[in-house]
């Protein structure tokens, strides 16, 4: 749907599923939608790489299904994608919602396909509102969410509670 927009657009999963038939049929859709040059699939990245692959991305897409089970859950990928500068676009869970209105680090939509393809071709057609994502994402993960800052009070606290 965002390539009829933006005919250009790539898509890149990264980090696949373990089932192989997970992966077959991704693939055999992409190919179904005349999309296999347009939908790349690459293996876990080491955690350590994470951030370097996803700083080679124009932005990040972290579709969470809205049911119970992620009502109270703080998604890695839209964490992932700030941390490395990158904007996002995601869906309207309580904490990408959340993220992205404090951050204006991306696009927050709603879980439906034209909704996720009209941001995506959005920021894609838009470089001086994906720089700003940017900045936004960039500014935002240097405050009270970047790990660094969230780690120093645990570490306090091991520091007093544990001796070795």
């Amino acid at each position: 749907l965002a390539r009829k927009k933006q005919p250009t657009l790539r898509l890149t999963f990264l980090g696949l599923s373990r089932r192989a038939a997970d992966l077959q049929y991704l693939k055999d859709y992409a190919g179904e939608l005349g999309l296999t040059g347009a939908v790349r699939f690459e293996d876990l990245v080491p955690r350590a790489q994470v951030r370097a692959r996803l700083a080679r991305s124009h932005f990040g897409v972290s579709p969470v299904p809205p049911t119970p089970f992620y009502a109270l859950s703080s998604p890695t990928k839209l964490m992932e994608c700030l941390g490395a500068g990158r904007p996002a676009v995601a869906n309207d869970i309580p904490e990408q919602k959340s993220v992205l209105e404090a951050s204006g680090g991306g696009f927050c939509v709603p879980y439906e396909e034209q909704a996720f393809a009209d941001a995506m071709a959005a920021l894609a057609a838009d470089p001086q509102r994906r720089a700003a994502a940017v900045a936004a994402a960039a500014a935002y993960m240097a405050r009270p969410r970047a790990y660094s800052v969230l780690a120093e009070p645990a570490i306090a606290s091991y520091r007093e509670h544990l001796t070795l």
